[in-house]
């Protein structure tokens, strides 16, 4: 068994993991620090854990742990983690920041300590099956993309600029940007955006963005990453992406497999998710590859790649041009 312990719940996500950590078999929630003690111990009694100091967790006999703190937060739990040689899984961004996210990466890789980015919509089947045909040029040579990761209006620190790192292109575009790069198997090489405040102005951040993306090999990708969706939402963000190509295009929705609930009273549709969990999925595959000693399912870099087009659409949105993100390097 994998004992994983969480290093922060700041960030949603922590819920999921929490839970995947306590379902699985080959796994065991270890315990939960944070350094606001309401929250952690909150947490802990929810989830059956112990509540401990970032110091205890990583002096306990775990075998990994995930870092959910603020998005500014992140390095140096990171950094934390892998002085006491843990492996560690990441949400997303790594940084607000592109050199406190290489600065990362450098000192993982100097401790000798596993660095994984939780990307876990890779893992939903339907993308998996798309990358295959990808793999296998069933859709000929990719020629255009397009994808959507549209959420609903956070609250808190997400909403904070100084600890979110940005708005809606922070907080929602990765998913979609690390799918389309992923699926392609090539990198992006320039970012022209626009972004705007129409929905939730009060914030002073963005809640909406357009980007268009050049890749290496060519193809042209558009992305609506935004805070659109109302609270009503059953999801925390939808996840869309198309791709058309010289022999045939392909959608993926990668939140379709729901039943949808219609009652005779006056009360409001409901959707229920029957479909495969994909941080289950990425949380196995950690685990397996914590166990085996082996190389991360999805590695720290991939996780630089996808905050390079987050910085380089700010740039562009404030300069009007695109960016290149060679520039950034």
């Amino acid at each position: 068994m994998v004992r994983i312990g969480l290093l922060s719940c700041a960030h949603p996500a922590a819920e999921a993991y929490a839970e995947c950590l306590r379902r699985l078999p080959e796994t065991k929630l270890a315990g939960i620090a944070d350094d606001n003690p309401e929250r952690g111990r909150a947490a802990a009694a929810r989830h059956g854990t112990r509540y401990l100091s970032s110091e205890q967790l990583l002096s306990e006999e775990v075998d990994a742990v995930i870092v959910c703190a603020e998005n500014a937060r992140r390095p140096e739990g990171v950094r934390a983690a892998a002085a006491a040689g843990k492996p560690i899984l990441c949400q997303q961004p790594l940084a607000t920041n592109l050199p406190a996210a290489r600065e990362t990466i450098r000192f993982c890789r100097e401790k000798g300590v596993t660095l994984a980015t939780a990307f876990a919509c890779r893992y939903l089947p339907a993308f998996a099956r798309l990358k295959q045909s990808c793999e296998a040029g069933e859709l000929g040579q990719i020629l255009a993309a397009r994808g959507t990761s549209r959420g609903m209006m956070p609250d808190g620190w997400l909403v904070d600029k100084e600890l979110a790192g940005g708005g809606a292109v922070m907080e929602q575009a990765a998913p979609a940007v690390d799918l389309i790069r992923w699926l392609l198997g090539c990198e992006f090489v320039s970012v022209y955006a626009e972004t705007g405040r129409l929905l939730h102005s009060e914030n002073g951040i963005e809640d909406c963005a357009s980007l268009i993306l050049e890749m290496e090999n060519g193809a042209i990708a558009c992305l609506d990453p935004s805070w659109s969706r109302p609270r009503s939402y059953p999801f925390r963000r939808d996840l869309t992406v198309e791709l058309v190509g010289t022999l045939g295009a392909a959608l993926v929705d990668g939140f379709r497999q729901t039943i949808q609930l219609y009652r005779a009273q006056e009360e409001p549709p409901a959707w229920h998710y029957w479909g495969s969990d994909a941080t289950e999925l990425l949380l196995r595959d950690f685990a397996a590859a914590v166990h085996a000693g082996g190389p991360p399912p999805i590695t720290g870099e991939a996780g630089l790649r996808a905050l390079e087009v987050a910085v380089a659409a700010y740039r562009s949105a404030e300069t009007g041009a695109p960016v290149r993100l060679a520039d950034l390097r």
